[in-house]
């Protein structure tokens, strides 16, 4: 990269090798280029999935337990537990969801 560039620059001129150096440069810098928009677009989307995620409690409140609950067949304790039940669920997803990018963090890091 370019500390090698700095090391290397009387070597580099010496043997005429500045074209051979501004293409390794510009493929490493096409290289992070690509790495950040990949980051961007993974970011955006992950950023959509979260924010359907936290909606999903009371979605899903909505369309399973206010029918049941107006149909007269749970009462407003028993729509209430339903909804605590999906609330500890969905924290429980939210677990793995919020491990998930702290180990792809660490697996970018070891390899």
């Amino acid at each position: 990269g370019l500390a090698q560039v700095r090391t290397n620059s009387e070597s580099i001129a010496m043997l005429r090798g500045e074209a051979a150096s501004e293409r390794e440069l510009g493929g490493l810098w096409e290289h992070i280029r690509r790495i950040t928009w990949e980051t961007m677009v993974f970011d955006k989307r992950y950023t959509f999935v979260m924010s359907l995620h936290s909606h999903t409690e009371w979605f899903l409140s909505l369309v399973i337990l206010v029918p049941a609950y107006l149909q007269g067949q749970l009462t407003l304790g028993e729509m209430r537990i339903g909804q605590s039940a999906l609330g500890n669920v969905k924290s429980d997803l939210e677990f793995i969801i919020n491990s998930w990018r702290t180990l792809t963090k660490w697996r970018a890091a070891v390899s």
